[in-house]
């Protein structure tokens, strides 16, 4: 079969090839994938979703005050008091997908960074931090 005849089958063809593309986020060695969530009108700016593989779910945004995580350690040890944020929101901060706004308040957050990386498409970008 020459090639202008292949080409000409695949036009031809009514299925259509979808083609998907999915963001994937290391923190700690933790794989996660990185959903964006759409944002009604109000205070979040940016917001995603992590999923780890065990069905672990956390939310994390941008908003005009700052970033936000839904994560047990953002509510109950950062929020208000680190301006880095939990892990989550410094991997998403550290990778360019959000900004946070307290962290640019003060001089230097508290916390540990960590390390990251970031997969798209089978792609890898590694930070240490």
């Amino acid at each position: 079969m020459s090639a202008g005849t292949a080409c000409e089958a695949r036009r031809g063809s009514t299925t259509a090839r979808i083609e998907v593309s999915r963001l994937y986020l290391t923190i700690n060695q933790k794989l996660y994938q990185v959903e964006p969530l759409a944002c009604g009108e109000g205070t979040v700016e940016r917001a995603f979703r992590l999923n780890k593989g065990d069905g672990t779910r956390y939310d994390v945004s941008q908003t005009r005050h700052g970033a936000c995580c839904d994560c047990p350690d953002f509510i109950f040890r950062r929020e208000g008091l680190d301006p880095s944020g939990c892990k989550h929101v410094q991997a998403m901060v550290k990778q360019g997908l959000i900004l946070n706004l307290n962290r640019s308040k003060h001089a230097k957050g508290t916390g540990r960074a960590g390390s990251f990386s970031i997969r798209h498409h089978g792609t890898s970008s590694d930070a240490s931090g």
